[in-house]
């Protein structure tokens, strides 16, 4: 009995114990387990707050930046335009004040020529002939040679002269649009103004188109651009042994024509050989000269030409805004790139995080469901133990019940043996 009792309270001391689940070693693996997923899952949501802060951040301060950036371009543009314009102003204001010096000096030093008649008349010609060289591309066929305008420049008699040529301006050939643009390429070529339009009409070709010309002139410089007009006739050598004055004198249109001109006419015979004609440029030139003066020494300007240089810093304006514009569309898609970069970054790192997170929970679920197999078989070890310890208590108490029954015995037959010898002393 002595020998079954230090197992009997160790037994005892195990079933009957502690057995809480707090203090139980595997209950307390998982309630750790459990501490350390909730302490990740916190850590991961803190840095996904951080990581989404700090996108909101760079998000506010790249369009605080574009908004710098704007109105940095915005000023700088504002500042290009003033330059531009003072530069513009300045310009003119030297270009004015040199041709005032050299107007004071050589009575006219610089002299700005327009070409204008239709189709055939010889401007190209006449353009040769003014500058003595080849520059304007000539042809005797009945079509346009000049489909646009073009500039060429020289010296004649000490002084510089720029001559335009116009494509002729009954050309069925050429558009309205195209023509209206090529009027704007010339005054933009003749800038500040022309000094003249010489109206170039070839002897014996006298049509009513020409004698609509002098109002297509108006119609398309200004009603002002007729006083700086004069008609030039090309091909004098036809005349015979008629003058150009007994020509005039027979037409009453052409009458009519040159009393609407402010420089009156001059006629040129346009050929290749000038020492055959050598005073007919110099009389032409000494006639717009003198047609320059009665103008008050001006050029040619008119608001058509302030339209042009509006029309041309729109253009430019026009330019640069689709610049802009461009540059704004680019760096929207390229936004736009980085955005959806940083969507699919994002969704490959809550894709990743979510499998981390899967994988996590599946060693956590296969550590649990091995530490509930553990606990189990535990749990079955024990109840098995304390089956085993119950039947070794069970014999135990039987064996003491033996014991008892054996004591209780040998004590009725001690006290009925000591009756007995009670009895026999008596």
């Amino acid at each position: 009995m002595n020998q079954l009792e230090p197992l009997i309270s160790t037994v005892t001391a195990y079933c009957c114990g502690p057995s809480s689940l707090e203090k139980c070693p595997i209950m307390q693996i998982t309630l750790e387990e459990e501490r350390m997923r909730r302490q990740e899952e916190e850590r991961m949501r803190r840095q996904e707050e951080e990581r989404m802060r700090r996108q909101e951040e760079e998000r506010m301060r790249k369009q605080e930046e574009e908004r710098m950036r704007k109105q940095e371009e915005e000023r700088m543009r504002r500042l290009e335009e003033e330059e531009r314009e003072r530069q513009e102003d300045e310009r003119m204001r030297r270009l004015e004040e040199e041709e005032e010096r050299e107007r004071q000096k050589t009575g006219l030093a610089h002299l700005r020529i327009v070409l204008v008649g239709k189709t055939g008349a010889g401007k190209s010609a006449t353009g040769n002939t003014i500058l003595g060289g080849e520059g304007f591309k000539e042809d005797s066929s009945p079509e346009s040679v000049t489909a646009q305008c073009e500039k060429q420049s020289g010296e004649v008699g000490g002084r510089k002269i720029d001559v335009i040529d116009t494509p002729g301006h009954f050309d069925t050939s050429v558009t309205i649009e195209k023509m209206k643009g090529e009027l704007e390429r010339c005054f933009y070529m003749s800038v500040p103004g022309p000094h003249v339009f010489l109206l170039v009409i070839r002897l014996g070709r006298f049509t009513e188109e020409e004698r609509n010309t002098v109002k297509w002139i108006q119609d398309n410089f200004g009603e002002e651009a007729s006083t700086y007009t004069m008609v030039l006739f090309t091909g004098g050598d036809q005349l015979r042994k008629k003058s150009v004055e007994q020509f005039v004198g027979e037409s009453v249109n052409l009458q009519d024509l040159i009393s609407k001109c402010g420089g009156g006419y001059h006629s040129v015979i346009n050929d290749s050989d000038s020492s055959a004609n050598p005073d007919q440029v110099p009389e032409l030139l000494k006639k717009i000269e003198e047609m320059v003066k009665r103008n008050g020494g001006q050029h040619y300007t008119n608001e058509v030409y302030q339209k042009v240089q509006r029309k041309i810093e729109e253009e430019e304006e026009r330019k640069r805004e689709e610049e802009r514009k461009k540059k704004e569309e680019e760096m929207k898609k390229q936004e736009e790139a980085i955005r959806k970069r940083e969507e699919e970054v994002r969704r490959e790192e809550e894709i990743k995080r979510e499998e981390e997170l899967r994988k996590i929970e599946e060693e956590r679920q296969e550590e649990r469901r091995k530490a509930e197999e553990e606990t189990r078989k535990m749990e079955e070890e024990r109840q098995e133990e304390r089956r085993k310890m119950d039947e070794e208590m069970r014999k135990i108490e039987e064996e003491r019940g033996k014991m008892e029954n054996e004591r209780e015995k040998m004590e009725k037959k001690r006290s009925r043996r000591n009756w007995f010898e009670r009895l026999f002393n008596l």
